[in-house]
């Protein structure tokens, strides 16, 4: 009998990744949508703001919910930074009230999360057991209610995972893309002075996490979602170039400048994160993409 899995933001940019690497394997999976409409039976229609569902019958074995509003698709408005929380609290608790109701009984839920829950922390090393941020901060804010909203499900489900996700890397969507536009114009742009550190991941890499996280480990919990090697933004940008032929001048955008963008977005763009997986690699995880340069040449030469 084929594992059921039900992914929430199944369409955006992880969540579509993940669903087709899924689609290989033995899984049967469904996505929960705002708009089913011309979409294919994998697609199951919710609105998390309405918490309204309908999952026509299907008891999923396991639940992963992605939903989020973009972060950095639009400038923080009062309005914006509502959405950014309301999206992803809001989502979670429309799963857990199915759980918390007996209509669905997942033996595992996992739920995305974010990096930005650690504030900026310099060069200080962070685990999955570092304490969290500065909460005056909005992505520190943003993060604990994300991960606050499925505690009420810790002991109703077998295993329960938190995945705090890094820079995803991917020619589809995402941070790449705009860094890498700029090159094709002769100019390498980074942030501040460049020396605040940009955990990243190739978003192979991501999915085999989830999918190791639901399949392989038997210790739940918190887990970061980044490759072992963590970059200053600086380097990041000038290994990017290079490792592409780029001929393109390194220049900084100056953190004032930063600082003139509405709803103090510039906080996320120079805040330090210098994470770890070490969770990940005590439990035997493989990361096929470990350094920088290798992830970047296959996303681009693969069009991943």
């Amino acid at each position: 009998m084929k594992t059921k899995i039900l992914i929430g933001g199944g369409s955006g940019l992880v969540g579509s990744h993940l669903r087709t690497r899924l689609s290989k394997e033995t899984y049967e999976v469904k996505v929960l949508s705002r708009s089913i409409a011309n979409k294919s039976s994998d697609f199951l229609q919710w609105d998390p703001a309405r918490d309204s569902i309908e999952l026509k019958g299907f008891a999923p074995d396991v639940v992963i919910n992605l939903a989020g509003a973009g972060i950095a698709d639009k400038l923080w408005t009062k309005s914006r930074k509502k959405e950014i929380i309301s999206s992803r609290v809001e989502s979670n608790k429309v799963l857990v009230r199915l759980i918390e109701e007996g209509l669905i009984n997942p033996k595992i839920f996992l739920s995305a999360s974010a990096i930005g829950i650690y504030g900026d922390r310099g060069d200080e090393i962070l685990t999955h057991e570092s304490a969290i941020g500065d909460r005056n901060s909005f992505m520190v804010e943003c993060c604990e209610l994300w991960e606050r909203s499925i505690d009420p499900i810790i002991n109703l489900t077998k295993s329960v995972f938190t995945l705090r996700i890094g820079l995803v890397l991917s020619s589809k969507g995402g941070a790449l893309p705009k860094i890498l536009q700029p090159m094709n114009f002769g100019i390498a742009a980074y942030f501040g002075n460049g020396k605040q550190f940009y955990p990243w991941i190739h978003i192979d890499d991501l999915a085999s996490q989830i999918i190791f996280l639901i399949t392989k480990t038997k210790e739940d919990g918190i887990y970061n979602g980044v490759a072992p090697e963590s970059l200053q933004l600086g380097e990041f940008t000038r290994r990017t170039k290079q490792s592409l032929g780029k001929k393109a001048l390194l220049l900084p955008v100056p953190a004032f400048a930063l600082n003139l963008i509405p709803g103090k977005m510039a906080t996320m763009l120079l805040n330090s994160n210098r994470v770890s997986p070490n969770r990940f690699l005590e439990q035997g995880f493989k990361f096929q993409f470990e350094t920088l340069e290798n992830a970047i040449v296959d996303i681009v030469n693969r069009r991943i």
